[in-house]
């Protein structure tokens, strides 16, 4: 953003500035906070402040923020200072003074005023910060940190110091998950976030906000901190209050083609965004992660007691970024509107339908070296997959009155998947057919009532209903070694009924919050499966209640906030199969959770909290006859319904330095369960039959630490990520005893974006990933890297060439390269014409190998990528 003020001969001024100085002394370091008013006391943003020695020697300097705040640490064994202070237009203020040794704060009030001036008439230009904050919310302005090889929001996004965006659009901030991205405060997206952030253009924002404990109902303000994160994306004012529409189109080279169609409209009362994709090329629009062939649509994250399926794709794939992945055929259409007919009203919709086709070649070796049995599996695969998935939202909020309001969520999802897969196998040639069904329906009413300044009562009920077929068929038959059966199909049938009720009274004090929570769950399930020549081998229901009373009491002084939780739980669940009673548990017990924050300052937040709760398993844990999950393993359920304890202790601490552009983050959790589930194998030649058990408690690790720095001199940024993580588990393998097994993980990322000057830019960036078993003889290492960089030859061409290298166990004699090549040369007709050539994925060399190495077992995998495009690109912007 850009300031212009003109001066003229006419122009005499007489006004006053004001300064606050607060000044605290510990050891050598003194802190210096100010605000900088005018003389009607408003605030006067970028007036530079300096701090001196009595030498003169400038000590450091700050600029004032948007509400006249400033900041300044120094480092000083001297006591006698000298501040001074600056703006354009302004008289300078400059004042001599004495910190006592005994004073930690001393706080001095200037008036003054400015200079009269007499200029030719000058234009003057004054940058905003990169960075601002202002209580709970972060703003970054955008032209800070982009090149313009940004193509979509995600792009942008990267770039931002304390932002994190993963290979599927799963976005952080300061490492916490964001829940929501809000366009101009408007929810236009829901939870499916990913739509707008791979979609829309980077060219329509000027701002993105972070805002932290953000608290959507305003009638819940002040009652209610959550731990919610939220970006809200702003947009040029040229955007605002008209229909953008823009349209790209794209073909070349092996009939490979993009097209893209997106409507955005914003304003008070009626927002919109309609977005109509289609391409071969490998681009993934939509929010689903069909890369890794696995059930992903947001069922699974945002309804209550979403059950995993009896029979998942077990593709073991490399570890490569899905951008890679030839995704062809893709079809995706989604439309978002919110609309405020008035005050008291607002309405929001949205609706996305996503069509596919995946296929990809793999070969597996695996070889089970047990002390009893040497068994090996050779196979070769040739896989197809094709989803057709789509979801709506309804989502209505209405004042009743000025203190109360009621919403209502309506949300209705369908899924169909085709698995199709030609494998050849050690025993023979096999075609393997799965059908993957969903459907489910999710309601959600929420009441809040502000009873009065001191006192709020929500209360909400939900319901969930979803069904999930699965049918199985596998030819030719085989004979099923100790059963003596043929096996050609398995139906399963799966389906879900929850209704949850939850009422909750929050009454506050000067520095207390009380919270009464009353709560009631119940869960059915029901579970069939028919396979073996078609008999009915499991007819399982399950019945789950709960109730909870709890109180929470949180309390909250100037520096620090302690929260003290007391759950009472009741869980009771059975389990009917065939017509009778065949297990049952009930628990009672209390569930304590304690959470502490302390912030000494602006800059600085510590944080440790401590929970406990028991668990019951769930229904898919429970079918009780063998179920072939995969072409070569048949499992079984519980025979019990144990519980499990689980304890877990998370900390974390964050130095939020952003107006030096600085961030660091540093977080800990432990968890202890008393019990685990795992798995009793029993290998032979042809199947792998597995037993769930439950065995001995475990404890497991993780350390996530990262650094995010900008440097305005050179325009930089630098990001350093790393996880670490220590897991425990169990297995049994043909009679064997427990065995107790430990892995350690560790990845590491580094990523540096340069702007060398308005002609190049450089990013570059490396990912290491670690990973060993107690038992294994040899890590499995991997890098990961890229080398980037971006030309603007004019204002209207420019260059970037992205390369992406994989570095495969690179521990070993043999280790694996893999090298991706992508080109973009862009020619800007006008301010509304771009016209691309865009070359993706151009080598050819698409074989990716890797090994891993257990205690039970070697799996080397061969990996096959089809697909390379070189195409014209048009887009055109109304």
């Amino acid at each position: 953003m850009k300031y212009h003020y003109i001066i003229t001969n006419s122009f005499f001024v007489s006004i006053y500035l004001l300064i606050s100085i607060e000044i605290t002394h510990a050891q050598n370091v003194i802190r210096i906070n100010g605000r900088v008013l005018d003389e009607e006391k408003k605030a006067i943003e970028h007036a530079n402040v300096v701090i001196k020695a009595k030498n003169g020697e400038i000590l450091n300097f700050k600029n004032s923020d948007i509400d006249g705040n400033y900041f300044i640490d120094i480092n000083s064994k001297s006591r006698e200072l000298i501040i001074e202070v600056t703006c354009l237009g302004y008289q300078k203020n400059i004042h001599e003074f004495l910190i006592p040794e005994s004073v930690n704060t001393f706080k001095l009030d200037f008036l003054m005023k400015t200079s009269l001036l007499s200029l030719p008439e000058v234009n003057i230009i004054s940058k905003a910060p990169p960075i601002t904050v202002k209580n709970d919310t972060t703003v970054f302005k955008v032209k800070s940190f982009t090149t313009g090889n940004e193509d979509v929001v995600e792009d942008v996004l990267k770039k931002l110091p304390g932002v994190e965006v993963d290979d599927n659009g799963k976005i952080k901030f300061k490492g916490k998950p964001i829940s929501k991205v809000l366009v101009e405060g408007n929810d236009l997206l829901s939870k499916n976030y990913q739509v707008g952030t791979k979609n829309l253009s980077s060219t329509i924002l000027n701002e993105v906000e972070a805002i932290e404990n953000y608290v959507e109902n305003k009638n819940l303000k002040g009652f209610q901190k959550s731990n919610e994160t939220v970006l809200n994306l702003k947009v040029h004012e040229d955007i605002k209050n008209r229909p953008n529409l823009s349209l790209s189109l794209g073909y070349g080279y092996k009939n490979q083609y993009e097209f893209d169609k997106v409507l955005l409209g914003v304003n008070k009362k009626f927002s919109y965004y309609l977005l109509n994709k289609a391409n071969n090329v490998g681009t993934n629009p939509s929010q689903y992660d069909n890369f890794s062939f696995e059930d992903n649509s947001e069922t699974k994250s945002d309804f209550i007691n979403y059950q995993d399926k009896i029979i998942t794709s077990n593709y073991s794939l490399p570890i490569i970024n899905s951008k890679r992945g030839n995704i062809n055929r893709s079809v995706f259409s989604s439309g978002n509107t919110t609309y405020k007919p008035n005050e008291k009203l607002n309405i929001t919709a949205n609706y996305t339908l996503f069509k596919d086709k995946l296929s990809l070649n793999t070969s597996n070796n695996t070889e089970y070296n047990l002390d009893l049995d040497s068994v090996s599996f050779v196979e070769n695969k040739t896989i197809i997959k094709k989803p057709l998935l789509g979801q709506t939202l309804v989502s209505v909020l209405y004042d009743l009155s000025k203190k109360s309001n009621l919403r209502y969520n309506s949300n209705f999802s369908i899924g169909k998947i085709q698995h199709s897969d030609d494998l050849n196998a050690n025993y023979g040639s096999f075609i393997n057919n799965l059908k993957d069904k969903n459907k489910s329906y999710h309601q959600d009413f929420e009441y809040v009532n502000r009873i009065s300044d001191n006192s709020v009562l929500k209360v909400n009920s939900s319901q969930f209903i979803g069904s999930q077929p699965q049918y199985f068929t596998i030819s030719p038959s085989l004979d099923l070694i100790n059963l003596g059966l043929k096996l050609n199909s398995q139906d399963i049938k799966q389906s879900t009924r929850v209704f949850d009720l939850r009422s909750t009274y929050i009454q506050k004090s000067k520095n207390y919050f009380k919270t009464f929570i009353v709560q009631y769950n119940k869960n059915q399930g029901n579970l069939q499966t028919r396979q073996f020549t078609n008999r009915l081998d499991n007819n399982l229901t399950k019945n789950e209640h709960k109730f909870i009373l709890g109180y929470l009491n949180d309390f909250e002084a100037k520096k620090m906030k302690l929260s003290i939780g007391l759950l009472y739980k009741i869980k009771s669940i059975e389990t009917i199969n065939f017509d009778t009673i065949s297990l049952s548990n009930k628990l009672n017990y209390l569930a304590p959770k304690v959470n502490f924050t302390y912030n000494p300052n602006n800059k600085n937040k510590f944080n440790i909290e401590y929970s406990f709760d028991q668990f019951l398993p769930e229904i898919t844990d429970l079918y009780q006859g063998f179920v072939l999950t995969d072409e070569k393993t048949l499992n079984k359920g519980f025979s019990n319904l144990n519980s499990f304890k689980r304890t877990s202790l998370g900390s974390s601490y964050i130095h939020n330095d952003l107006f030096n552009q600085f961030l660091f983050l540093l977080y800990f959790n432990y968890t202890k369960n008393s019990a685990t589930f795992g798995n009793y194998l029993n290998v032979d030649p042809r199947f792998v039959f597995t037993q769930r058990s439950t065995f001995p408690g475990t404890e497991n690790y993780s350390v996530i630490s990262a650094i995010s720095k900008y440097i305005p001199f050179i325009s930089s940024t630098i990001k350093y990520t790393q996880n670490l993580f220590w897991n425990e588990f169990y297995n049994r393998l043909n009679g064997v005893i427990d065995n107790k097994n430990m892995s350690f993980s560790s990845t590491q990322s580094f990523d540096i974006r340069n702007k060398f000057n308005d002609f190049l830019t450089m990013e570059t960036g490396f990912k290491y990933g670690y990973s060993k078993f107690k038992e294994a003889k040899k890590p499995n290492q991997n890098i990961q890297s890229n080398f980037n960089f971006f030309v603007k030859a004019n204002k209207n061409l420019d260059f970037s060439v992205n390369n992406d290298f994989y570095f495969n166990n690179i521990g070993t004699n043999s280790y694996n390269r893999y090298h991706f090549l992508d080109f973009n040369l862009k020619y800007k007709v006008n301010q509304r014409m771009n016209l691309a050539l865009i070359g993706r994925n151009l080598t050819n060399n698409t074989t990716f190998k890797t090994n891993y190495l257990t205690q039970i077992n070697t799996i080397t995998n061969s990996f096959q990528l089809l697909g390379t495009s070189i195409l014209l690109d048009l887009n055109y912007r109304f």
